[in-house]
């Protein structure tokens, strides 16, 4: 896998993490043992490009809820699209 396509995929990995209330619940909602996403998160394991889509689709839920949600709070503060 070539150096930009890891570092998307990492990045993508680390914001469905986030959104899903961390390392260990995004695990749970993927359906994989927590070794396995800490092996992800280290780098000492490719993530496979079937969990990559999985994780796009956590990321874009979340945009798309919030975007349904009206804000208060600044564009930029609790959005998805915004790291």
């Amino acid at each position: 896998m070539g150096q930009p396509q890891v570092a998307v995929y990492a990045r993508t990995l680390a914001r469905a993490a986030l959104l899903s209330g961390g390392p260990i619940a995004l695990a749970n909602k993927l359906g994989v043992r927590a070794e396995q996403m800490e092996a992800w998160l280290s780098g000492a394991e490719e993530i496979p490009p079937a969990t990559f889509l999985k994780l796009v689709d956590v990321v874009m839920d979340a945009a798309l809820a919030a975007l349904q949600q009206p804000s208060s709070s600044s564009p930029t503060s609790d959005n998805p699209l915004h790291p």
